[in-house]
């Protein structure tokens, strides 16, 4: 690997060296990254395995998405028409009503996925973040402070 081939090409010292700090830092942020995808794509699967077919990929959830976003668009077509020809009121019985479905929410997401969401999401901001901070104090310590 890189790291054994710096340190035998390096002289033998009883002390931690700047580039054993560097390298092992680097890689625990690839076995965090790592373990990080790991814990989600287990949760994502377990969601979606246990009858969750209604996933964000899903093409139902598309097509929801898709009926909900057209039925908000309204405009100048007929009486009781939108731009898009979707007709606001129902007819039930012969009485005229008012469609409650004008706006529909989609499914809540089991725990899993909606956990999956929130740990990847946060990951991509956490992970370059915190590599910059590294970075910073590393660089801060062994060029200006040494």
């Amino acid at each position: 690997s890189k790291s054994a081939g710096l340190s035998s090409e390096s002289p033998q010292v009883s002390y931690v060296k700047a580039i054993d700090i560097w390298m092992g830092a680097c890689t625990a942020f690839v076995f965090a990254a790592l373990i990080e995808f790991t814990v989600v794509n287990y949760l994502w699967r377990r969601a979606t395995r246990s009858g969750n077919t209604d996933s964000w990929l899903s093409e139902a959830h598309k097509q929801d998405t898709e009926i909900c976003l057209l039925q908000v668009e309204v405009g100048g077509g007929g009486q009781n028409e939108g731009q898009n020809g979707f007709k606001h009121m129902k007819e039930e019985n012969g009485r005229k009503e008012e469609d409650k479905t004008s706006i529909q929410k989609s499914k809540p997401y089991r725990w899993e996925s909606r956990y999956a969401t929130t740990i990847d999401e946060s990951c991509r901001f956490l992970f370059p973040l915190a590599f910059l901070l590294f970075n910073g104090f590393y660089w801060w310590y062994y060029l200006i402070h040494t």
